[in-house]
C-alpha cells in the first residue's frame, strides 16, 4: 500500500477494505480477496443493481458519507420492495483516482450503513474512469410467501407510503446537494411486516407520480395530496407555496421509501394512507377538493 501518498493503489484500497471487513456470515463461503464471491442460500434469491454518477446523482460538493449512504439505500430499497432481506453487497468504484481520504470516509460510512441491515460487503471492482461513479449490486433473499411484486393492486386497495417525501428534492433545491447520511430514512422490521400485508409494493426512486402507475397496472386511483407527509425542511420552507411544496414532493424523486397497496390497515406499522385504488384507469391528484396538476417525475433519458 502507498501509505505516504494521498491516493490508494487498487491493491491498497482492496487491502484497506479487507482489513475493515472482519465479520463473516456463515452463508459466505468466499468473500473479498478472490476472483469472485461464493455464497449459499436455501431461499429465493433477489438481485438488483444501481449506479450513482457524478453530475447526475450527486455533485462534487457532496460528502463521501452522503454518497455512500445514498449508494447503499438506492439498491437496498429494491430488495425491500420485493419483500426480501438484503444479505450481500458488491461494490464497484470507477474514478479518475482513488483519493485516500475520500475512499476511507466512503468505505467507513458504507460499512456503517450495511451493518444496520446485517448486510455484508463481499466483493467488487475498481476501474479508472474520467467521471466518478459508484455501482452497488445487492443480493437478498426471501421465502416464497414473502415475495411481493408490482401491478397486483386491486380495486378498493388503500395506498400507503412509508416515510415523508421530498428529502432529496428540498436539499438539492435549497443547498444544491444531497442529504447528509443521518438525514436518510433507513428501512426496518416494520417495512417487512407491512409488505406481508400488501398486494403490491414499489420503492419511490423516480417520484410518486412516476412510480405509482407502475404498481397500479390498468387501475386508477385518487391521491389526496394533503395527506402526503413532507420532509420537515420542505414543510417548513418559507420560500415555497403549499402547491410548490407538494409538487416538489411528488415529482422530485429519490425518496427510496416504499409505496404499498393493501386492503389492510398499514398505519400500525407507521405507514400513511394517501389514497385509494379504483377501476378508472386514471390517477387523480386532489388538493383542497380541487384537481392538482403535476408534471412527470425523474426520467434518465427523456
Amino acid at each position: 500500500m502507498n501509505r505516504q501518498g494521498k491516493n490508494f493503489t487498487e491493491a491498497g484500497l482492496l487491502n484497506f477494505i479487507h482489513s475493515k471487513v472482519t465479520e463473516r456470515d456463515k452463508s459466505i463461503i468466499v468473500g473479498i480477496g478472490d476472483d469472485a464471491a461464493v455464497i449459499t442460500s436455501h431461499k429465493k434469491t433477489i438481485l438488483t443493481t444501481d449506479t450513482q454518477t457524478s453530475g447526475v446523482h450527486f455533485r462534487s460538493k457532496d460528502t463521501p458519507e452522503s454518497i455512500a449512504t445514498k449508494s447503499c439505500i438506492s439498491s437496498i430499497s429494491d430488495i425491500f420492495a420485493m419483500g426480501g432481506i438484503p444479505k450481500y453487497l458488491l461494490l464497484s468504484i470507477n474514478a479518475p483516482k482513488l483519493n485516500k481520504n475520500w475512499c476511507v470516509r466512503f468505505i467507513n460510512q458504507l460499512l456503517f450503513d450495511l451493518k444496520i441491515y446485517n448486510c455484508a460487503l463481499i466483493g467488487g471492482n475498481t476501474s479508472r474512469s474520467p467521471t466518478l461513479s459508484i455501482t452497488t449490486t445487492v443480493i437478498g433473499n426471501a421465502s416464497s410467501s414473502m415475495l411481493r411484486f408490482r401491478k397486483k393492486a386491486t380495486n378498493g386497495d388503500k395506498i400507503y407510503i412509508g416515510a415523508p417525501l421530498g428529502t432529496v428534492a428540498i436539499h438539492q433545491k435549497l443547498y444544491g446537494k444531497i442529504p447528509n447520511s443521518n438525514e436518510w430514512v433507513h428501512y426496518s422490521k416494520r417495512d417487512v411486516q407491512a409488505s406481508l400485508l400488501a398486494s403490491s409494493v414499489i420503492d419511490l426512486s423516480d417520484g410518486l407520480v412516476e412510480d405509482l402507475p407502475k404498481i397500479l397496472g390498468s387501475k386508477g386511483a385518487f391521491i389526496f395530496i394533503n395527506k402526503i407527509p413532507l420532509n420537515h425542511k420542505l414543510e417548513n420552507s418559507k420560500k415555497l407555496s403549499q402547491r410548490e411544496k407538494f409538487k416538489l414532493a411528488i415529482t422530485g424523486g429519490e425518496d427510496y421509501t416504499l409505496c404499498m397497496t393493501s386492503k389492510k390497515n398499514l398505519t400500525q406499522f407507521g405507514y400513511t394512507q394517501i389514497g385509494i385504488v379504483n377501476n378508472s384507469n386514471k390517477i387523480c391528484y386532489i388538493l383542497n377538493k380541487s384537481i392538482f396538476q403535476c408534471s412527470h417525475g425523474f426520467k434518465h433519458f427523456d
